[in-house]
């Protein structure tokens, strides 16, 4: 599958145009999740600018997948791999300036599979980095939660609102796992001056997602792409917030550049707010296929979000400065096509 199309490339030089990346100039980042949704297109950005002087340090769990995803730039030394299994231990003696712990199972399937390692990627994976980060004298370090924090309370989500998650349902693993890993992200703050930011994103979608992610958006999208029919697995009442990957990263950084250390913001846009069946829907226009209502395997009830009306609201995101590029309809029909694409080619 080819993954740096013309579509794909054009999206990358759109964001960079628009992104101010110079402040990676001259500095070192690790990056765990690189070959994740967010990961991999923070990282192809960067490596874009061939001007741009920046050291890249990916933390990966599998080296040849990594260098497959990456074959892009297999010549260009600003990329290099670090295989290790984060959640276990981090042996690692470079000097970095930023660090974005980006790596976690984001997708029910796993979930329901794996919620010992859902919870120990986040947690323990978090661990180890801030006690590899306390050695290090101004390393900024940004941690990716997200609006699972909030649970099913159903209340607007905001920063302010605690949530509401059942601890012994397995289903909170994740929840459970952001939330724990929030609070010792502060923790590391307040004990040590770790400076760690927190950005907590909506549901984020777009060409960078893996073909075998079992999350809602990422089945329609792919069914699109195929040109099969949608399937929806519930009445699809259920309300998300949306957000395109480059407009995910460009948050991201916001929050990293000019957030304050051991806050959290949240990461969406508040007009891209629709009903699982609206997006099925949406998605069954661009790509031109049907919905189909199914019912869920048990192994995805185990793993589908309890949450009923996930707005995520950006106000304090949006106070930084950072606005959203990529409306739901544009970025929708962006990644059908740019991924039908790939398998083309």
């Amino acid at each position: 599958m080819k993954i740096y199309n013309k579509l794909y490339i054009e999206d990358l030089k759109r964001f960079v145009g628009q992104e101010n990346l110079k402040e990676f100039n001259n500095r070192v980042l690790l990056i765990t999740g690189a070959t994740g949704l967010i990961g991999s297109y923070l990282i192809d950005a960067l490596l874009l600018n061939k001007d741009l002087n920046v050291k890249i340090f990916a933390v990966v769990r599998n080296l040849e997948k990594a260098q497959e995803r990456f074959l892009e730039y297999r010549n260009d030394n600003r990329l290099s791999f670090v295989e290790q299994d984060l959640s276990k231990s981090f042996t690692f003696q470079e000097r970095v300036d930023y660090i974005f712990h980006l790596a976690s199972y984001s997708d029910a399937q796993n979930y329901a599979r794996y919620p010992v390692e859902t919870m120990t990627i986040n947690f323990c994976g978090l661990l180890n980095l801030l006690e590899y980060a306390k050695k290090i004298n101004n390393v900024k370090v940004f941690f990716a939660s997200s609006s699972e924090i909030y649970g099913t309370s159903g209340k607007p989500m905001v920063e302010e609102n605690m949530g509401e998650v059942n601890p012994i349902d397995i289903r909170s693993c994740y929840n459970e796992a952001k939330r724990a890993s929030e609070t010792l992200c502060i923790s590391f703050l307040h004990e040590y001056n770790v400076k760690v930011f927190i950005g907590r994103f909506c549901r984020i979608y777009g060409p960078t997602m893996k073909i075998e992610d079992s999350k809602a958006l990422s089945q329609f999208l792919m069914s699109a792409v195929k040109n099969e029919d949608i399937s929806l697995k519930s009445s699809g009442e259920q309300r998300y917030s949306y957000l395109y990957v480059s407009d995910a990263v460009s948050g991201m950084l916001k929050i990293m550049f000019e957030g304050v250390a051991g806050e959290a913001y949240n990461i969406s846009e508040d007009e891209d707010i629709l009903s699982l069946k609206e997006i099925a829907t949406l998605v069954a226009e661009q790509g031109n296929v049907e919905v189909k209502f199914v019912n869920k395997t048990n192994e995805e009830k185990v793993g589908y979000s309890r949450a009923k009306n996930a707005v995520l609201i950006s106000d304090k995101l949006k106070k930084l400065g950072w606005i959203s590029k990529i409306k739901l309809e544009d970025g929708i029909k962006r990644t059908i096509k740019s991924l039908r694409d790939k398998i083309i080619e």
